[in-house]
């Protein structure tokens, strides 16, 4: 797939871009750029799928007190 030669530059904002913490200017611009880019759209797609994973663990419990814990150990040794 042949690169955009702006691609360069804007590599660099898409994981702000996938984040929601870029400023709105370089927002509108590189959305301009998105909507013609395939390669871009790829990369923001890879880098949005480890932002919603990262998501995905920070939701993740873990025990909190020492049963929970042995529980889990109790669990294990019958795996």
């Amino acid at each position: 797939m042949k690169q955009n030669p702006s691609c360069e530059k804007f590599q660099s904002l898409l994981w702000d871009y996938a984040t929601q913490s870029l400023p709105q200017p370089e927002t509108e611009k590189l959305s301009l750029h998105l909507s013609t880019c395939t390669a871009c759209q790829q990369t923001l797609a890879e880098c949005e799928q480890i932002v919603r994973a990262t998501a995905q663990i920070k939701q993740a419990s873990l025990p909190t007190s020492q049963a929970h814990w042995e529980e889990l150990e109790i669990g294990r040794a019958h795996v």
